[in-house]
């Protein structure tokens, strides 16, 4: 509960699901069916759009987001080690995939991976890199994208707006990564940015980050003695 930022009932669906374990209620006017389905449909959401990201960093208008890993010092095995994506231009590529997955339009917008446009939904992120943020657990509940092009007026990080998944100050990313290191050392140490991470991991030294917030995250790099 503590880790997660779950309530009790939470935790306890959590735990179920993973172990394969059947809950029944009592009394009450919770609903935990249709909100324990709604979790799992978001989860499931970020899920295929972090796999469907993945495979667009590897085709041709992908180009500039690999450029701009190569300049940081990150190859291909670096990008794949943490799951990083390309979000192509264009305001319904993703959005018509996960259509055709079978995903509602309320939930595209519910999970944030969507925003609403003029005729309905459209792809949140587009032209940028991509980096999936996941819990402690290794769910993905959110995604942050980097600008990469001078004719991209939005901000430079742009994340996934707060969701039943994504609570943005409850999040650290690298977490997933990095939990086993905290436990057994007692200290966080955490960075500013999603390449910093990067760096850190690579180097060996589990590091963690604050999800960028638009339009310049300027956070200053601190240690702590747990997450």
């Amino acid at each position: 509960m503590k880790i997660e930022h779950l309530s009790f009932v939470e935790a306890v669906e959590r735990l179920a699901g993973q172990l394969g374990i059947t809950l029944r209620y009592e009394g009450g006017s919770y609903l935990p069916g249709r909100q324990q389905g709604e979790r799992i449909r978001l989860l499931e959401i970020n899920k295929t759009a972090a796999a469907w990201f993945t495979e667009q960093l590897a085709g041709p208008e992908a180009e500039t987001g690999r450029r701009f890993l190569k300049e940081r010092g990150f190859d291909a095995a670096a990008a794949a080690h943490f799951d990083l994506g390309y979000a192509p231009g264009g305001f319904e590529n993703l959005t018509r995939f996960l259509r055709g997955r079978g995903f509602t339009d309320r939930e595209l917008l519910l999970s944030g991976i969507c925003s609403e446009g003029q005729r309905g939904p459209m792809d949140r992120f587009r032209g940028r890199l991509i980096w999936p943020i996941k819990d402690t657990t290794g769910e993905v509940i959110g995604f942050g994208a980097r600008r990469l092009r001078e004719d991209d007026k939005g901000p430079k990080y742009l994340n996934t707006p707060e969701t039943p998944l994504y609570k943005k100050s409850h999040v650290l990313y690298g977490i997933d990564l990095a939990r086993k290191e905290i436990a057994k050392s007692g200290r966080a140490v955490v960075v500013e940015g999603y390449t910093d991470v990067m760096a850190c991991h690579l180097a060996g030294s589990p590091r963690l980050s604050r999800p960028a917030a638009p339009p310049s995250p300027r956070t200053t790099s601190r240690s702590s003695g747990g997450c």
